[in-house]
C-alpha cells in the first residue's frame, strides 16, 4: 500500500509540472524524445504495428503496452507479439516488472479483422528512467490516417513461426529447470508474453509432461547419443528431450513434431545440430520398439532415489504414492457457500454440460474433465474457486468465527486466505507472505471475490516486526492457520518439476524453519485460541514427527481430535495423492490452554 500511495504522489507531482518541467535544460528527455513512436497498419487491414525507439537510459513497461478502440472498455486485439523479449525489473513503484530498453516493435492483430477506415485506434504505454517516471502516454489515430507498410515474410509468416518457437521456448524452459533450478511456475509466466494464448496449453503440456516422465526420456536419449551433449549443447539435449515427449505421449504426427523440433533448432542459433536432431528423433522412430523394450524392462519410478527410500521407509503403499505421482491431476473446485451451495453450483455446471462429482467435502467439485476457468459459470463473480480438495480442509478445519482476528501465515497465493473469508466474511484477516510478488495474487484473488482483508509482507518468524508496521504491536490471534513452507513433495503431480528442484538436503533446513515459525507464531496465540499447522508434504519429518516434537516441548499446546478416520495414537491427519482424489496433504490441529 505505502508503495502505491508513493506512486500516486510521484504521478500527481509529475502531472502537475510536466508542463514546465523540460522548458529548461533538464536531466529528463521530453516523452517524445525519449520514445520515440511510431505506428503503421498491415496491408490486409489485420494487424496494427507499433513502434519505440527508446532512448538510452529509459525503459517502457512491457503491461503498460496496449493498443484498442476507443469506443471498447477491452482490447479490442490479440495479445501482441514483440520483436524482443522484456527483461525482468524490480521497479520501486510496482515491484516486479518487464521492461523493455531497447528499440522494441509490437504486432496487435485485430480480434475481428478487418479494421474499418473511421476506427479509431487508442495506443497506451508507460516508460520511466532513474529517478523520473512519465504519466501514461495516450494516442489516438483514426485507422484512416495510419501508414500501410507492406507486411514482410517474418510478419506474414508470424502464426507459423511462434507455433514452432513454442518448441524452443519449451526447450529453454527445461534447461533452466534442469541446470538452474528454476521453478516452472516462475518460468511459464515469465515466458507466457512470447506465446500466443491459444499455445499456452501446448507449452504447459510438453513442460509439465517432461518434467512428469524425464528419467524414461533421458535413459532413449542415451540409447539414441554416442556422447551426452553437455555445455552450451545442453539445449539441444532439451530439445530432444520436448521431441521424444511429443512423439510418445501427445497426438502429434510423427513428421510433424520431428520438423517442428528440427526446425526450432535455427531459433535456438543451434542450426548445427539440425542435423543431428533430425537423426536422432527419426532413428528413434526406426528403433522405437527395440529401445523400449530395454528401456521399459523395470518398473520406473519415474522420481528421484532419496524421495523413493523416504516414501518406503514411511509407507507401506509406497507404490501407491508413486504411482498417483505420475499421474496427471484431477481438476478441484471450492464453491463459494456465500453464493451457491455445492448442490446448485453442479446444477449450474450441469446446464453447460460441465460434468462434476461431489464428494465428503462439502465445498468441493471435481470435474470430469480439466477445463478454463473461463468457462465456469460466474467464476469472475467469484462463484467458485480453483483449489485441491485436501487443500480445501484447511478452512474447514480451522472453524473460522465472524469477529475473530486471524492470521493466514504463509497465504500466497490466496486460496486459504478466501475461503476462511467465504466462511467468516467479518473476520478480521490477516494475510502474511514473505515474497512481495506473491501477494500480488491473493490481492488479486481477494478482488475477484470481492473481499478485504489486510495483506502484509514479513517474515512469520518475526511477527512482532510486522505487527508494528501495520498498527497492531502486542496483538494476539484467535485462530492461525500455519500453511507452512515444506518441500511440497505432496502436490508433486501438479508440479513435477518438484522431482527434480528438491534436494534431500532441503528436508532438514525446511523442518528447522517450519519449527521456528510454529515456535514464533504460538506465541502470538490468545490463550484458548487454535493454530491449524498444515503442510502439502507427505515426509514424516515435516509432518506428524514435526508436531510430536513441538508437543514434547511446548507445555501449553493440546493436540486437538480431527473428524476423519484415525489409527490410535496418530499425531494430526495425512493425506495421500491419491487418482480421481486430492494432493498429499497433513494437518494438526493445536489449542493453546488458558493460563
Amino acid at each position: 500500500m505505502k508503495r502505491i500511495l508513493l506512486f500516486l504522489f510521484f504521478i500527481f507531482t509529475a502531472l502537475s509540472t510536466q508542463a514546465g518541467l523540460f522548458d529548461k535544460k533538464s536531466a529528463f528527455l521530453p516523452v517524445d524524445d525519449a520514445f520515440q513512436f511510431s505506428a503503421a497498419k498491415s496491408d490486409n487491414q489485420e494487424n496494427v504495428i507499433v513502434k519505440w525507439s527508446i532512448a538510452e537510459g529509459y525503459y517502457l513497461y512491457q503491461e503498460k503496452i496496449s493498443v484498442k478502440l476507443n469506443q471498447e472498455e477491452t482490447s479490442s486485439f490479440d495479445v501482441p507479439t514483440f520483436s524482443i523479449s522484456p527483461e525482468d525489473y524490480n521497479d520501486p513503484y510496482f515491484g516486479l516488472m518487464k521492461i523493455f530498453k531497447k528499440p522494441v516493435q509490437a504486432i496487435f492483430k485485430a480480434s475481428q479483422p478487418p479494421l474499418k477506415a473511421e476506427d479509431v485506434i487508442e495506443i497506451a504505454y508507460q516508460g520511466c528512467t532513474e529517478g523520473f517516471c512519465y504519466p501514461p502516454e495516450v494516442k489516438e489515430i483514426k485507422v484512416a490516417d495510419l501508414p500501410i507498410v507492406q507486411v514482410t515474410d517474418t510478419e506474414k509468416t508470424s502464426e507459423k513461426s511462434t507455433a514452432l518457437s513454442v518448441r524452443a521456448i519449451a526447450a529453454q524452459v527445461i534447461l533452466q529447470v534442469l541446470d538452474q533450478g528454476k521453478s516452472l511456475s516462475t518460468l511459464l509466466p515469465e515466458v507466457q508474453s512470447q506465446v500466443k494464448p491459444q499455445d499456452l496449453p501446448l507449452l504447459q503440456e510438453i513442460t509439465f509432461g517432461i518434467c512428469r516422465v524425464l528419467p524414461r526420456l533421458e535413459n532413449i536419449i542415451k540409447k539414441l547419443l554416442d556422447k551426452p551433449l553437455k555445455g552450451k549443447t545442453r539445449i539441444v539435449h532439451c530439445l530432444l528431450l520436448v521431441g521424444l515427449y511429443q512423439l510418445l505421449y501427445m497426438r502429434v504426427p510423427a513428421h510433424a513434431a520431428v520438423d517442428e523440433v528440427v526446425n526450432a533448432t535455427k531459433s535456438l542459433k543451434s542450426d548445427s545440430f539440425r542435423g543431428l536432431v533430425n537423426g536422432v528423433l527419426r532413428r528413434f522412430l526406426r528403433e522405437q520398439e527395440e529401445i523400449l523394450a530395454v528401456v521399459d524392462k523395470h518398473w520406473q519410478t519415474l522420481h528421484p532415489e532419496w524421495f523413493v527410500n523416504k516414501i518406503k521407509k514411511a509407507y507401506p503403499n509406497w507404490r501407491e504414492i508413486i504411482e498417483a505421482n505420475n499421474q496427471k491431476p484431477p481438476m478441484w473446485l471450492r464453491v463459494n457457500q456465500q453464493q451457491n451451495n455445492t448442490k446448485t453450483y453442479r446444477t449450474l455446471l450441469e446446464e453447460q454440460e460441465i460434468v462434476a462429482f461431489e464428494c465428503d467435502n462439502p465445498h468441493a467439485l471435481r470435474l470430469a474433465q480439466p477445463l478454463s476457468v473461463s468457462k465456469l459459470p460466474n467464476f469472475e463473480q467469484g462463484a467458485v474457486t480453483v483449489q485441491d480438495l485436501n487443500a480445501q480442509w484447511s478452512a474447514l478445519l480451522l472453524e473460522p468465527q465472524n469477529g475473530e482476528l486471524i492470521l493466514d501465515a504463509c497465504a500466497a497465493p490466496g486460496g486459504k486466505t478466501t475461503h476462511i473469508l467465504e466462511m467468516a466474511p467479518q473476520a478480521k484477516v490477516i494475510a502474511l507472505d514473505v515474497e512481495a510478488h506473491r501477494l500480488k495474487r491473493v490481492e488479486e484473488n481477494l478482488s475477484r471475490l470481492n473481499q478485504q482483508a489486510t495483506v502484509v509482507c514479513g517474515d512469520a518468524t518475526e511477527p512482532e516486526k510486522w505487527l508494528s508496521e501495520i498498527g497492531l504491536s502486542g496483538a494476539s490471534f484467535d485462530r492461525i492457520l500455519l500453511d507452512a513452507p515444506c518441500s511440497a513433495t505432496g502436490v508433486i503431480r501438479r508440479h513435477p518439476d518438484i522431482k527434480w528442484l528438491r534436494q534431500e538436503t532441503d528436508i532438514a533446513q525446511l523442518v528447522a524453519l517450519q519449527g521456528q515459525i510454529l515456535k514464533a507464531l504460538w506465541a502470538k496465540l490468545k490463550p484458548n485460541g487454535i493454530l491449524l499447522y498444515a503442510t502439502c508434504s507427505v515426509l514424516p519429518d515435516e509432518n506428524s514427527q514435526q508436531i510430536q516434537h513441538f508437543l514434547a516441548e511446548t507445555p501449553d499446546a493440546e493436540l486437538m481430535p480431527l473428524p476423519f478416520e484415525q489409527t490410535e495414537n496418530t499425531i494430526g491427519i495425512q493425506f495421500l495423492p491419491q487418482e480421481n482424489g486430492g494432493d498429499g496433504f497433513y494437518y494438526a490441529k493445536l489449542r493453546k490452554w488458558s493460563a
